[in-house]
């Protein structure tokens, strides 16, 4: 049983932590703006050498993956391109919605499966 006492040096605590998550959220969107500026540079620089460069579909289908490595339950279409649009730093948009729904339906490999939640589609990593 926690003390009166003791009270204020779990909201030190608390602070401490909260202070730290600041930290790793600023760097992590550093981090994933270095990585779209050295994607940016990658494609300025092998411009036409075939085999080096991810087309857009490619980025998005990867980005895709990556969301829904992250997420901790399905996700519908509308929430994967919300999630996307965090991890590029935009907004969402009904392109990107439609983006990312066709790059769903086209995916045949295995790794994506789908459930049904109230009526609507939900994605996971199979």
């Amino acid at each position: 049983m926690t003390r009166a006492s003791d009270i204020p040096e779990l909201l030190n605590k608390r602070a401490h932590l909260a202070a730290e998550i600041q930290i790793v959220d600023r760097r992590l969107r550093s981090l994933r703006a270095n990585l779209a500026t050295l994607d940016a540079a990658i494609i300025a620089f092998a411009a036409g050498r075939a085999g080096v460069l991810a087309t857009r579909s490619q980025d998005l289908s990867r980005t895709i993956l990556d969301v829904l490595r992250e997420a901790s339950m399905s996700l519908s279409a509308e929430e994967i391109a919300e999630r996307v649009a965090v991890n590029r730093g935009q907004l969402v948009d009904t392109k990107l919605v439609r983006d990312v729904r066709a790059t769903l339906l086209r995916r045949r490999d295995g790794l994506l499966a789908t459930d049904d939640r109230d009526g609507t589609t939900v994605w996971r990593i199979a």
